[in-house]
């Protein structure tokens, strides 16, 4: 594995990142699972759907003590706009930029659609 391959990354353990080749099942060396995304050359990609993700938005570390509907089903959109986003006025330091991809905020919403009654 050389850095002229895809740079994969986790979001489910804390393991730094590897490099593999996209002909292979590039499985985290540390949990086994799928990887999120990946980095070629200068540009992020969605794994799932090899798309390049060029959008972001805007949390903040509140994402990481809020409970989501969507909990547990994430891995069928892991980078759609899945957290909280930022309210105006929020603290510059507490500012967390993430990309998302548009294939998985469709499914997102398409799965809420399924799974949610907002009535």
């Amino acid at each position: 594995m050389t850095a002229d391959e895809p740079f994969f990354e986790c979001d489910t353990c804390s393991h730094p990142g590897w490099y593999a080749g996209l002909s292979e099942s590039p499985k985290c060396p540390k949990c086994g699972r799928d990887p999120v995304r990946y980095r070629d050359r200068d540009t992020v990609y969605c794994y799932v759907h090899r798309a390049a993700m060029t959008s972001h938005y805007i949390t903040t570390s509140e994402f990481l003590v809020t409970t989501y509907v969507w909990q547990g089903h994430q891995h069928q959109f892991p980078n759609a706009k899945l957290y909280v986003v930022s309210e105006p006025g929020t603290n510059p330091a507490d500012r967390i930029s993430l990309l998302n991809c548009e294939q998985c905020e469709t499914a997102l919403r398409a799965w809420l659609k399924d799974h949610v009654d907002y009535s």
